[in-house]
């Protein structure tokens, strides 16, 4: 009976100890609950945040401990609590934020004082990254996902079995790591939802990005917002200055709203900001509080996404908490007690300072270390140049400064498994009465397990072989094998030549491991006029060199049709359509039987180069379909042979060629980022320089094609802050050219149809596919700038919604053709797919005609 009592007390005991902690309320002096209003654990230095009720629950190990409870806008409240074996019931009132005004002097005449603020902030920004060498910490993250069907499909979605507002919650519990300046490891310790994808990365998406690393730090801020210092508040013991931030010309991607700066250590305090981008207006909340050492950093985030896609309302809602920070401290940072003079307005200070010897960095070429600047007076100048050798320094430390992000994402075996006791112990944030209904958080169990038992075979496929055979399939047969089918549906066309035509891609995949894997890719194609193609690429794939890049090496051959310009530019799907509807047949192709080497092989990070070595044997095909759709009204198909001014008569019949195509590709800035430690290669600041030579070797096997090009050509994309451009110059020559056959001449990417299927600046709008072709010299361009701001945007509303301006501008001259030129305008993002422009076009300066191009705003790409 004794040891009864003792296991019985025990058990009490321990559960009690398990059952301590703070509960409670927060609320304004109204008595309204304030969601998501921060608590934060001075001993711990941990926090959490309240619910949509306002309401929060956090254990605790019995002690006394030093609460700050925040909510933006309210005045911070700081008690001091001594937990013991019970929840400690706590209802918190937030008094709304008196800003002291007295304080803030500002001359009608003078600038703002919200200017200098910003500039020491924006000063100190660099410090702040640096100054933290390395972190660990743990981040609670939930995410409410809201679909809103519109009333007119209502009904319809109802019928149907669909909800017409879709809410998908999900939470997770991760563990992260940082270290100086961008890499990541996070760890989903546990993650769930109501939808079943319990698996995200979505706290690298929104807990990885620095307030200090960001656009709003930039010395060109200045240029883009205005400033305005509302007033001043103190909390724990610091000066809180209230920074109003307004854009200087409204529109997206640009923050408006309150950024609050600890005065003094010009660090972040919390923010309240709003930016549009796309049309979805995001509100961002942030609260920092202090860790060690007067370094505040985050506890809590708050995003609002709120927007329309086609009538669709979407509200995306993400909170975190951030707690237990382990922080290491970079110790050649380290600026006490200092301080920091702005001498656009403190002139006579930073006179002073200049004159008085005894101020002495003791900054030295061989010492750009600032660990004992104590007790200092320098000026924003002095504070830029030494963080700045300060940053060479740790650049020097780097592995390798080309590397711009290194992330790697780690899930606990048990992630997706933990108990709902696991989660009612772990969550610092408590669930709502809504989520603590049965099955709330287990809605899509059912599902979850049927979508398992699908994917147990790697021949499940097989169980729906009618939906497969017409709408394709992507199987993983095993860890190594996948097989791709598509559906036969997409590939289902019309052409002149081959009437209706059906083209069937297979793949057949084996990675061997993560660096080398091995592809089958036959391809087969069959036309209502009785002809069958085939061919087959045989594909290696490798990764090598310091950043792996991909390389690959394959050997390809069949019996199949090419269209005469290489590059495709003609859509099988909108040829046929024009050819059905409107009697137009721009698809020009021919048959060869061919065989080829293709390598692509990074020679450097930098340089890349692309060789291919073929032989075939070229045969002219000719219409055998006049099928159409409508009443052709006297018009009839154009013949199987280009138009072209240079050479009259572009049939050929037959032709062998031996011909061998090099590339070299140059990015001088290329730069690489790493998921799980796979390398990939980001170019999109870097300009292409290439250099190419393409040659018909004659008499080689019985090759009758003798030409020799070379062509040069440079392309970039810069993004702006008000503008982007994007620009490729070419130009080349053919020499040594004895062989006469169309298929070998320059050919240019044209376009005759209303849609423009290129979302970059590589073709033109109005010119036709072959007309301009050559066996000569040739010097082109493309060019397309975008407007943030022109002339429509400057309505704020089509602005907000992502519209944006273009205007277009091609050139083209032959040794034979005119000064071919494009002039267009257009609206780019309308309803963030599509884009609309005119285009007139001028030959020796004549105007020759104009057009309407639909094109994709870059979201997707139909070419294929």
């Amino acid at each position: 009976m004794k040891y009864f009592f003792i296991v019985f007390f025990t058990v009490i005991s321990l559960y009690s100890e398990a059952q301590s902690g703070i509960k409670g309320f927060i609320k304004n002096k109204n008595n309204k609950p304030l969601a998501f209003a921060t608590i934060y654990i001075k001993e711990l230095k941990t926090g959490t945040i309240t619910n949509e009720d306002g309401y929060f629950e956090y254990r605790l190990p019995a002690g006394e401990y030093n609460l700050n409870f925040q909510y933006m806008g309210y005045k911070p409240d700081n008690i001091k609590v001594n937990v013991k074996e019970a929840m400690l019931n706590l209802d918190i009132k937030l008094a709304e934020q008196s800003i002291n005004l007295s304080e803030v002097n500002i001359v009608a005449s003078a600038e703002d004082p919200a200017y200098s603020i910003m500039r020491k902030l924006v000063a100190m920004s660099k410090y702040h990254l640096l100054k933290v060498k390395s972190y660990k910490a743990k981040v609670y993250i939930k995410g409410f996902f809201k679909i809103d069907i519109p009333k007119i499909v209502y009904k319809a979605a109802k019928s149907e079995g669909i909800d017409t507002v879709e809410v998908n919650t999900s939470e997770s519990f991760n563990e992260i790591e940082y270290e100086y300046p961008n890499t990541y490891r996070q760890t989903v310790i546990s993650a769930r939802s109501n939808q079943g994808d319990t698996i995200s990365n979505e706290v690298y998406n929104y807990i990885q990005g620095s307030i200090y690393a960001s656009s709003l730090m930039s010395p060109s801020v200045f240029g883009l917002y205005r400033f305005k210092l509302e007033g001043s508040f103190y909390d724990r013991g610091y000066e809180i200055h209230k920074i109003k931030i307004t854009p200087r010309s409204k529109g997206p991607d640009t923050y408006s709203g309150y950024i609050y700066v600890i005065d003094k250590l010009w660090a972040i305090h919390s923010l309240n900001l709003d930016i549009t981008q796309l049309g979805f207006k995001t509100h961002i909340e942030q609260i920092y509080a202090p860790v060690i050492n007067n370094i505040w950093m985050p506890v809590s985030h708050h995003y609002d996404i709120k927007g329309k896609l086609f009538g669709v309302k979407i509200n995306h809602i993400y909170y975190a908490t951030v707690s237990d920070y382990s922080i290491v401290e970079n110790p050649e940072i380290n600026i006490r007690n200092f301080e920091l003079i702005d001498e656009r307005i403190e002139n006579e200070i930073a006179k002073a300072k200049l004159e008085d010897k005894k101020q002495d960095f003791n900054i030295t070429q061989n010492d750009s270390s600032i660990s004992e600047i104590n007790e200092r007076k320098f000026t924003i100048k002095e504070l830029k140049k030494v963080l700045k050798e300060a940053e060479k320094k740790e650049e020097k430390n780097r592995e390798d400064s080309r590397l711009f992000s290194d992330y790697t994402l780690k899930f606990d075996s048990l992630a997706a498994k933990r108990s709902v006791e696991y989660w009612d112990s772990i969550r610092p944030v408590p669930l709502t009465e809504i989520e603590k209904k049965p099955g709330f958080l287990k809605k899509n169990d059912s599902i979850n397990q049927a979508r398992k038992q699908d994917t147990a075979s790697g021949f499940a496929f097989l169980g729906n072989t009618f939906g497969n055979i017409f709408l394709g399939s992507n199987v993983r047969i095993s860890n190594k094998f996948s097989f791709k089918y598509p559906s036969p549906l997409v590939h289902l066309n019309f052409n002149t030549v081959e009437g209706y035509n059906i083209n069937l891609p297979l793949e057949i995949k084996y990675n061997a491991d993560e660096n080398n894997g091995f592809s089958i890719l036959p391809t087969l194609r069959y036309g209502s006029s009785g002809q069958f193609y085939h061919n087959t690429v045989l594909k290696y794939e490798y990764r090598s060199g310091k950043y792996l890049q991909k390389n690959s090496i394959s050997l390809e051959g069949g019996k199949y049709v090419s269209q005469f310009n290489p590059e495709n530019p003609v859509v099988p799907f909108i040829n046929s359509i024009t050819s059905l509807f409107w009697v137009e047949n721009y698809f020009k192709i021919y048959r060869k039987d061919f065989l080829a080497i293709v390598l692509k092989q990074n020679l450097n990070p930098y340089l890349l180069l692309n060789l291919k070595l073929e032989y075939s044997n070229r045969e002219e095909l000719f219409n055998t379909s006049n099928d159409t759709w409508v009443n052709k009204k006297g018009r009839e198909y154009s013949p199987n042979t280009p138009f072209n001014i240079e050479k009259s008569n572009t049939s050929f019949g037959t032709s062998k060629a031996a011909l061998i195509d090099v590339n070299l590709s140059y990015r001088p800035f290329i730069r690489f980022y790493r998921y799980n430690n796979k390398i990939r290669v980001s170019d999109d600041r870097t300009p292409i320089i290439n250099l190419a030579y393409s040659a018909g070797l004659k008499d080689f096997l019985g090759s009758n094609t003798d030409f020799h090009r070379i062509e040069g050509s440079i392309s970039h994309k810069i993004n702006g802050i008000r503008r982007d451009l994007d620009i490729k110059v070419f130009g080349g020559t053919t020499f040594a050219n004895s062989s006469d056959c169309f298929i070998d001449y320059k050919h240019f990417n044209g376009n005759s149809t209303l849609i423009q299927t290129r979302q970059t600046a590589d073709g033109y709008f109005l010119l036709d596919y072959y007309k301009y072709s050559t066996s000569s010299d040739y010097l082109g361009a493309y060019s397309q700038l975008s407007f943030r701001k022109l002339l429509l945007t400057q309505n704020l509303w089509l602005n907000l919604l992502g519209i944006k301006e273009v205007i277009t501008f091609n050139y083209l001259k032959t040794s034979n053709s005119p000064d071919y030129v494009e002039f267009g305008y257009g609206i780019d993002n309308i309803f963030r797919l599509f884009k609309i422009q005119a285009v007139t076009s001028f030959e020796n300066g004549k105007y020759q005609m104009w057009g309407i191009r639909i094109g994709l705003s870059g979201l997707i790409n139909i070419r294929d």
